[in-house]
């Protein structure tokens, strides 16, 4: 009987606060992309963009590179393996690096000291039995609580990113590199259907005052992180990182 191929196991990944990119995050509407760049089965993703030389950042990155010198290890020994026709077709000498952040520039084209870190979660798919299945990304506020059915969830929103880094492999390019999974977002300044924060607006917590939690009950929010099906494979497990 042939060896089952080994399950990689993703390491486990928190983002400090930072502020939210292009989040798609709605589930009502997966991002299937475009009819030139389709998505098959869906899926929802967040980009948040980090300072460099921030420590807690530096960190982050720090173990990242880690799971890339796992992915660069293994890509030496399957471009080992690719035939000599395809190595030289590629042109290549070695397996090519592809970076796991984006790194952001002004208009003078000096880097900003910013890069952009994407995670992305795939929205449905089947598995190898045929049995369909659909899965969503946790989404909490500041204080461990589902946000509310329905809570847009828009760009310069502050949040914190809960995912996994695993290695990937591109055969027909020989390229290697990490991929971030998400698994959950952790809002801590909402920024919602183009409004300004309320930071921004000049508000602080008052205390005694009206709750917004208050008047809706889990009912509301019980469907937020329940995929259908087996989704083994696909996703990082659940995290305690927030």
């Amino acid at each position: 009987m042939a060896d089952k191929k080994k399950r990689v196991e993703a390491v486990k990944i928190t983002t400090p606060r930072a502020p939210a990119v292009f989040p798609k995050l709605d589930f009502a509407a997966p991002d299937y992309g475009t009819d030139a760049y389709p998505i098959e089965g869906g899926a929802f993703s967040i980009q948040v963009r980090l300072t460099k030389d921030d420590p807690q950042v530096a960190a982050l990155l720090a173990k990242i590179e880690k799971v890339m010198e796992v992915s660069e290890a293994e890509a030496v020994e399957k471009f080992k393996a690719l035939p000599v026709a395809t190595r030289k077709k590629l042109g290549m000498e070695a397996p090519k690096r592809m970076e796991f952040y984006t790194t952001e520039y002004d208009e003078q084209e000096e880097e900003t000291g910013t890069i952009l870190l994407k995670f992305k979660m795939k929205h449905s798919g089947t598995t190898d039995k045929g049995k369909d299945w659909k899965r969503y990304p946790q989404l909490i506020d500041a204080r461990l609580q589902k946000l509310k059915k329905g809570t847009a969830i828009w760009g310069g929103s502050t949040v914190r990113v809960s995912g996994g880094a695993v290695p990937f492999w591109v055969a027909g390019q020989a390229a290697f590199g990490v991929s971030l999974l998400l698994e959950g977002v952790q809002v801590i300044e909402l920024v919602s259907a183009g409004g300004r924060s309320a930071a921004d607006m000049g508000f602080t917590e008052e205390e005694g005052g009206y709750d917004g939690s208050d008047g809706f009950t889990e009912e509301d929010t019980d469907d937020q992180n329940e995929p259908d099906g087996d989704t083994s494979g696909d996703e990082p497990e659940g995290s305690d990182d927030f």
